[in-house]
C-alpha cells in the first residue's frame, strides 16, 4: 500500500470521505463537460475530413515503409551494402531457433535461474489444493483492504 501524503494525515476519516466526495463530483462534472465537447467535435465536418486524411496518410506511410525495408534488405542480400540509401540502414540480428521442451529440460539441469515461476498459475493451484493437499511452504495471510463506496453524493454539502 502506498504511503498517505502528509497533507491528509491527521484528518478524520469523515473529512477525508467528504473531500473524496467533492473531488469525485468535480471529476464527474469535468468528464461530462469533456464528453459534451467531444460529441460536438465528432460532428464537425472539418474534423472528420482531417481524421480521414490522417488515417490515409498513416496507412500509406506504413505500406511505403514496409516497401523501403523490403527493398533495402533485397539490395543488401544482393551486394552486402548496409547503407543502400542515405536514409536506410541495414542491421543484422541473430535469431535463435530451438525446441522449447528441450530448452526447458536443458535449463533445469544447467541453468535453473532461466526458469521462471508463473506466479498466477502457482497461486491459483495453491488456492485450489489448500484444503485437500496444501503445499507445505505456502501460508495464508489475511490482509485487510478498505473500499470506498462509489456513490458519495450523500456526503456533499448542499449547494446554496
Amino acid at each position: 500500500m502506498t504511503e498517505t501524503p502528509a497533507i491528509y494525515t491527521g484528518l478524520e476519516l469523515s473529512e477525508l470521505v467528504h473531500r473524496l466526495a467533492r473531488l469525485r463530483k468535480t471529476q464527474k462534472d469535468a468528464q461530462d463537460r469533456l464528453a459534451e465537447i467531444q460529441a460536438r467535435l465528432a460532428q464537425d465536418p472539418e474534423l472528420l475530413l482531417f481524421q480521414g486524411f490522417l488515417a490515409d496518410a498513416k496507412s500509406q506511410a506504413a505500406t511505403v515503409y514496409e516497401a523501403i525495408c523490403e527493398q533495402g534488405v533485397e539490395l543488401f542480400e544482393q551486394n552486402g551494402d548496409k547503407k543502400p540509401h542515405p536514409a536506410v540502414t541495414i542491421k543484422e540480428t541473430i535469431n535463435l531457433a530451438y525446441n522449447e521442451s528441450l530448452a526447458i529440460a536443458w535449463c533445469l539441469k544447467r541453468l535453473p535461474a532461466a526458469i521462471r515461476l508463473d506466479q498466477s498459475l502457482f497461486e491459483k493451484h495453491a488456492r485450489a489444493v489448500m484444503n485437500t493437499a496444501p503445499i507445505k511452504f505456502v501460508t495464508l495471510a489475511r490482509v485487510p483492504k478498505a473500499t470506498v463506496s462509489q456513490d458519495l453524493s450523500g456526503f456533499l454539502e448542499s449547494e446554496e
